[in-house]
């Protein structure tokens, strides 16, 4: 029989042996260990993620919401993108909230400690739901919350967030078929409502993809549960399905905006499978599952990707680590003693995820890409190996519960067969680490620039992997020992189930280490010299562009992990090519943005990978995005020489330390401009072919702007009809009253016109032209642009996401009724209860 939260006999662990608090106890150790005590310590956590997305981004969500404003528009990206729809960060995931209370790197520890006792809270009260003994459910709990794959999403915390709720959505997807209770009805009523909280969060919290693989997944396991209980039933089914439409219910206000968003994001036109498939998991890190430290700390991670031919990837995993430990594969094989059908369910799960984690190194994952719905807008199969993690971490529960409970002699001889042969594996490949990777360097490429010396690179990931290996054996034959002690009549069990958790514990805590890097708190405090130049000479009529693509200056990559501070140098200038712009109230013509608009990404490709091959076209992208300092970092000669040579260029700095040449450019148009003139096309992407070809259209950026044939422009032509004066005049528009999604801009002008804003084009926003509501045009491909007759203008721009209203109006009614089903449930329940009372 399962426990029921909802029922006063599943507070019985209070009165028996603290079980839980010993999980609790173990945890706080690791945690202190991993995350309070360099905290403590004056350090916080800066590696890739944190750093160049999450402070940045977080730091202006939250001064936003300071100023009595809702992030829904971030101007500082792109010249402008959508925030709130956006997802990542989430906004509305209210165990993220720390970020906009505390500072970010307190609010970051508070938010991956929490998460990682979620996480195991969740695993145990769903082991605990599948009747295991109290050992099991705390070893499947801790090696779940302390697994590899857990710890490396310490620079995701967004991810992190949704991979945290996977066990407690079986819990409730198992506890509302499966309850028995008096009042069962009522009890089931809660648990659908605890499912539908749960999704709910796990839609908030930022990763669809997981939240995807999930329900996915549990839907298969209802299937599994509906040919294995009587008790599942298509009413059931149907029950939880609408449970299922309550909680996307409740998470509207977060989800309905980012599916209104969805057309103009990146991933409008679906993935190409190329792009799905970019981050594969390696067959070769399959040994990573049982060896600690595999993949290596930060210096070794830099040596250790290239050997599998991916060189671009050479310090860009997704996930550093799948550490679960030779131990607890052992044990997921003994879960076959356990007399229960539910071990195939979770077996078949593990091998389909892992097979489907592979990505471009297994055809599995091309064929559910292109054959199973939603795929196609799917990326990064190597996520799907978490769920092979979890799943291994149920075996390996279930696989000691089967050790507590057979006789000793039955399972002595398969015990030591399994954790022997493993341990000789894990010898061989000690004795046999240098032909390993001898054969792997076949795929090694000799350009590769970040390792110069080949010897010296073997020496240092043989090193490595020497220790590892023996640690690994070292900790296999401990755990053979404690699980001997079990028999032994001379030490209690409970003995021998603490010195097992405190193995593992310490296991995980060794592996975890290498996954989690500190740097000092003034991290966050360093302003590169480029951000001082700018923050002086940049108003908000102009952006800049950062442009470090070519290389990276040799001279960081020896102390990369040793002075992770010249990190931040590094990307001080990167800082500012990616996020930190924002941080100074710096608009970029670029930035770094999970779901940007197609239109930026195509503007910025065309660009950056001169698909137009017009010399001029340069100059004319960055002029149209009001780009008045471009800054160079590390330049070749050749590029160098382009600009240095170019007239409408002139260079106003140079920053020795990270290499930076500053050009202003001298032909930018600014912000907000009065144009008269106009060139119509029929489609957006037309606006690439007068760029290609200006002659043509007898084009030039400072006279004409380029407008789509649409209905709005035909409704502005018809309410601002054209009134042209012979001697044209207009003054320079000025911007004011500015916050993050409205300003103004005042303008007098004596001819019709439009006014163009750099500002990037995006359903949402309104325009008002003393007072009346005009239509907003989409400019230059990427712009704004409003039609203007002659006089004078104040003009009102406000941004009103598309789909929140609807999508909080909606939460609000989802979160009364699931209100109401609780309150009445709840009532019955008592109402029952009082009534067995009085009957017995």
């Amino acid at each position: 029989m399962g426990f029921n939260f909802f029922n006063r006999g599943a507070h019985r662990f209070l009165r028996q042996p603290p079980y839980f608090f010993v999980l609790n106890f173990f945890l706080l150790i690791s945690l202190i260990v991993l995350f309070v005590y360099p905290f403590l310590l004056g350090n916080t956590l800066y590696y890739r993620d944190i750093s160049h997305n999450y402070y940045p981004i977080l730091h202006f969500m939250k001064a936003s919401l300071q100023k009595g404003q809702l992030p829904f528009w971030n101007p500082f990206l792109f010249w402008g993108t959508p925030q709130m729809a956006a997802l990542e960060p989430p906004l509305f995931y209210p165990f993220a909230w720390f970020f906009f209370v505390f500072d970010f790197a307190l609010a970051l520890l508070i938010n991956l400690c929490l998460h990682y006792l979620l996480a195991a809270w969740g695993m145990y009260f769903f082991l605990k739901s599948c009747d295991l003994q109290p050992g099991s459910r705390i070893y499947g709990s801790l090696i779940w919350s302390l697994s590899g794959v857990l710890m490396s999403l310490n620079h995701m915390h967004p991810l992190l967030n949704a991979v945290v709720w996977i066990p407690w959505l079986f819990l409730c997807a198992r506890q509302f078929f499966l309850s028995e209770h008096v009042s069962f009805k009522q009890i089931r009523l809660l648990w659908g409502l605890f499912f539908s909280c749960v999704i709910a969060l796990q839609f908030l919290s930022g990763h669809l993809e997981i939240v995807y693989f999930t329900s996915l997944s549990g839907f298969l396991y209802v299937l599994y549960m509906a040919l294995d209980s009587k008790k599942v039933n298509a009413l059931s089914v149907g029950g939880l399905l609408c449970f299922f439409c309550l909680g996307v219910g409740i998470a509207a206000i977060q989800l309905v905006p980012s599916l209104v968003y969805m057309p103009d994001s990146l991933r409008a036109k679906g993935v190409q499978i190329e792009e799905a498939q970019y981050f594969s998991f390696h067959p070769f890190h399959t040994l990573g599952l049982f060896i600690p430290r595999f993949m290596g700390d930060l210096l070794s991670l830099f040596h250790f990707k290239p050997i599998l031919g991916e060189p671009k990837l050479g310090y860009n995993l997704l996930i550093y680590s799948c550490y679960l430990g030779a131990s607890t594969f052992c044990l997921s094989c003994f879960s076959v003693f356990k007399k229960t059908k539910e071990t195939y369910f979770w077996f078949t799960l593990a091998i389909i995820t892992f097979l489907g984690s592979l990505g471009k190194y297994l055809s599995f994952y091309a064929l559910a890409w292109h054959y199973i719905p939603a795929f196609e807008v799917l990326r990064y199969p190597e996520k799907l190996i978490i769920f092979s993690v979890f799943a291994l971490c149920v075996l390996a529960a279930f696989g000691l519960d089967a050790l507590y409970q057979l006789p000793w002699l039955k399972i002595r001889t398969p015990l030591v067969f399994l954790f022997g042969a493993n341990a000789m594996l894990l010898l061989t490949a000690y004795f046999y680490r240098f032909n390993m990777l001898r054969f792997f360097s076949s795929y090694f490429p000799k350009d590769y620039p970040l390792i110069k010396n080949t010897d010296q690179w073997f020496n240092v990931v043989q090193n490595a992997l020497s220790h590892s290996f023996l640690i690994a054996f070292a900790f296999l034959m401990a755990t053979v020992f404690c699980l001997y002690c079990f028999k032994v009549e001379k030490i209690k069990l409970q003995v021998a189930s603490v010195l097992l958790f405190t193995l593992v514990t310490a296991d995980m805590i060794y592996n975890s280490k290498s996954q989690i890097w500190f740097v000092d708190k003034s991290f966050y405090e360093l302003q590169p010299p480029t951000a001082t130049f700018l923050k002086k000479h940049l108003s908000n009529q102009y952006a800049y562009l950062v442009e470090n693509e070519s290389r990276i200056p040799s001279f960081f990559l020896p102390v990369y992990k040793d002075q992770p501070l010249l990190r931040s140098e590094l990307f001080g200038v990167a800082h500012l090519r990616d996020n930190f712009g924002m941080i100074y109230d710096l608009k970029s013509a670029f930035g770094f943005f999970p779901l940007r608009t197609f239109r930026s990404d195509a503007f910025y490709g065309s660009f950056s990978q001169k698909k137009i091959k017009n010399p001029a076209f340069e100059n004319t992208y960055l002029s149209l995005l009001s780009v008045k300092y471009r800054i160079l970092v590390a330049p070749t000669a050749e590029q160098f020489n382009a600009i240095k040579n170019d007239p409408s260029y002139q260079q106003v700095d140079y920053f020795l330390d990270t290499l930076s040449y500053v050009f202003e450019n001298k032909r930018v148009l600014p912000r907000a401009r009065f144009q008269y003139k106009s060139i119509v096309v029929n489609t957006p992407e037309d606006a690439f072919s007068v760029w290609g070809y200006p002659e043509t259209a007898n084009y030039t950026p400072q006279e004409q702007v380029i407008l789509v044939n649409s209905d709005a422009l035909k409704q502005a032509q018809q309410q601002v009809p054209s009134q042209e004066a012979l001697v044209k005049k207009w003054s320079e528009p000025e911007i004011g009253n500015e916050t993050s999604q409205a300003f103004n801009v005042s303008l007098e002008n004596n001819t019709s016109g439009y006014l163009v804003l750099t500002d990037q084009y995006m359903p949402g926003w309104k325009a008002y032209d003393n007072g009346q509501l005009t239509p907003v045009l989409q400019a230059n491909f990427l712009q704004r642009a409003i039609r203007v007759g002659p006089g004078k203008h104040d003009i009102h721009f406000v941004y009103e996401p598309l789909g929140f209203a609807l999508g909080w109006k909606i939460s609000l009614l989802s979160s009364l009724l699931g209100l109401l089903v609780f309150l009445w449930s709840w009532r019955s329940r008592k109402r029952v209860q009082l009534s067995v009372e009085m009957a017995s």
